[in-house]
């Protein structure tokens, strides 16, 4: 039991991290750009994303030793 929230925390600390990120690619809708400076605005704000992802994917698949 001592050793679940060990397992589970940091992958759901990393969950709430990436989607933390995914919050500030929303904010270039109500400035009233023209639709390519949101999508400029959106792969800016995401660029980090695609790090993060697989690491994650790594992370969750090797247990604790």
């Amino acid at each position: 039991m001592q050793r679940k929230w060990l397992y589970w925390t940091p992958r759901i600390l990393a969950i709430i991290f990436i989607c933390f990120l995914l919050l500030f690619s929303l904010d270039v809708f109500g400035q009233g750009l023209s639709f390519s400076q949101k999508i400029l605005g959106r792969v800016s704000t995401l660029e980090p994303l695609p790090g993060f992802s697989p690491e994650m994917k790594n992370v969750l698949k090797r247990p604790i030793s």
